[in-house]
């Protein structure tokens, strides 16, 4: 039967690098650690690209909003249009565009990162398959009425049951083969290879026995042996 283990990552991106007890006997501790410090290579990646993007959705909003201010400001002065307005509204509508854009794209990456490291190391050991999973969680907030989903992660181990392979392993009963037994062949059968002897020893065999039968029957015997030969 196959069995399952799940281990999470929290929302920080953070990776449990405790090994689950039910996963000590199908993962050794050196490929586990292995496999762990993979995870957090990719996760600290993904953090340090993602402050970069983080900049600017936060950044872009307020100089596109002091672009359009000084704009202002100069188009007041000078009695005319600046174009500086025109570029504070692009910069404060295009940024956080443009950050969600690469922010969504990075996150696909390291989605396929963390795959592509489960994969791997399910090469690398046999009777195990990891795989890299997101499951969408609905929520409800009770302040204002609003639903939404949050997104969690984890890793799924899969392996077989040692207690249940082992039961599923039939032992084949020996198998007994009957041959048939050769069929007799009478040794007095003329062209035999044994016809004189068996005659010689039918005859010591009669003479044993010549007290016991009738003069007439032992002479029919007698004559049915020699006429053997």
């Amino acid at each position: 039967m196959v069995q399952s283990t799940k281990v999470n990552i929290d929302e920080t991106g953070t990776f449990e690098r405790t090994r689950p007890l039910a996963l000590e006997p199908h993962i050794p501790q050196y490929q586990w650690e292995s496999f762990a410090n993979n995870v957090d290579r990719i996760v600290l990646k993904h953090k340090e690209d993602s402050k970069k993007y983080q900049v600017v959705l936060a950044v872009g909003p307020l100089l596109g909003m002091g672009l359009f201010a000084t704009g202002g400001f100069l188009s007041v002065q000078g009695g005319g249009f600046n174009p500086l307005i025109f570029f504070g509204v692009l910069v404060f509508i295009g940024c956080p565009i443009l950050g969600m854009t690469l922010m969504f794209r990075l996150s696909n990456a390291w989605k396929e990162e963390m795959k592509a490291v489960a994969e791997d190391t399910s090469k690398k050991i046999q009777n195990l398959t990891i795989h890299f999973n997101e499951e969408k969680i609905p929520y409800i907030r009770t302040s204002s009425g609003r639903s939404g989903y949050s997104t969690k992660f984890f890793y799924e181990f899969s392996y077989k049951d040692d207690v249940e392979a082992t039961a599923a392993v039939v032992v084949a009963e020996p198998e007994i083969i009957l041959y048939p037994s050769a069929p007799y062949v009478d040794p007095l059968i003329k062209g035999h290879t044994t016809d004189i002897k068996s005659a010689k020893e039918r005859l010591d065999e009669l003479e044993k026995v010549k007290d016991l039968i009738s003069q007439a029957e032992y002479g029919e015997k007698r004559k049915e042996i020699l006429s053997s030969i």
